[in-house]
């Protein structure tokens, strides 16, 4: 698991990403699906060039996103899920976190 945290003193920001590889991720997946929040969007989207679901939610002041694909580059991941979380309690900052999971790439490709 990678997390990534930020703490910005100043304007108070909180958001974190986090990614996890593991074999059975959609469970998370059907959690933050069904979980009772304020505004829910569920999609299937292209992240990075491979199909993911997404869920984008709102819920007490925090935007989150809860992505899930499936590791088809193969190699040792396969049969894997990816798993990304983003978390913010600032709309600008989420968006700015969302942006990264169109650049990941898995190593050894271009």
């Amino acid at each position: 698991m990678t997390n990534i945290y930020v703490r910005n003193d100043a304007r108070r920001a909180h958001l974190a990403l986090t990614f996890l590889l593991q074999h059975e991720a959609r469970q998370n997946y059907d959690l933050a699906f069904y979980r009772q929040v304020q505004k829910r969007n569920p999609c299937r989207t292209s992240l990075s060039g491979y199909p993911a679901d997404a869920i984008g939610t709102y819920n007490l002041g925090q935007f989150s996103l809860l992505a899930v694909w499936e590791a088809s580059w193969g190699g040792e991941d396969a049969g894997k899920w990816l798993m990304a979380t983003i978390s913010s309690t600032r709309v600008e900052e989420a968006i700015d976190l969302r942006a990264v999971l169109h650049t990941i790439r898995p190593v050894g490709t271009n």
